[in-house]
């Protein structure tokens, strides 16, 4: 127990002592009862939040462990999963999938698909109205007039992005 504990349980002791017996004294126990109990609930709380956060941890840690003593043990390091360029994004989104750790999503009320072979036009108005929060822009080489819409493409992203992100700088 700190010395500035101690001194405040010394006061709050001595305190009780005096008032003993009085209304005062019952309400100042009471209102030191409700502050204890609900420091000792944000306590649990915070012991149950530590509690969880460590075993994720550990959770975590004890599967990327085995998978590094998996691959370590391979001596051909090429068989499928073995190899460090196996441990992809889509490795780790399964996994999250697997952990429970997965809120599923209706892409198809905010999100479009634009293959600029066929709706340039529409990709371009989409991208600068800002209408969906994903586009998919599909290109390829049988594009009318590649340069024109890929200016314009380019000109759309100016108007709704118009400073450059710090990578780009």
């Amino acid at each position: 127990m700190s010395k500035a504990s101690q001194a405040a349980l010394s006061l709050t002791l001595l305190l009780t002592f005096l008032f003993q017996g009085s209304a005062e004294a019952q309400i100042f126990k009471n209102k030191l009862k409700r502050e204890n109990q609900e420091l000792r609930a944000r306590v649990d709380s915070l012991k149950k939040a530590l509690t969880e956060l460590k075993e994720a941890s550990q959770h975590k840690d004890s599967i990327a462990d085995e998978m590094i003593e998996v691959y370590e043990e391979n001596t051909v390091r090429t068989a499928a999963g073995l190899s460090p360029e196996d441990y992809t994004q889509e490795l780790f989104r399964t996994w999250q999938i697997c952990e429970g750790n997965f809120v599923p999503y209706n892409t198809y009320d905010d999100t479009k698909m634009f293959p600029l072979v066929v709706k340039p036009g529409k990709a371009i108005k989409a991208v600068r109205e800002g209408k969906y929060k994903l586009v998919c822009l599909n290109d390829n080489v049988h594009i009318r007039n590649y340069d024109r819409v890929m200016s314009s493409l380019e000109e759309s992203f100016k108007v709704i992005l118009p400073e450059k992100s710090s990578f780009e700088k």
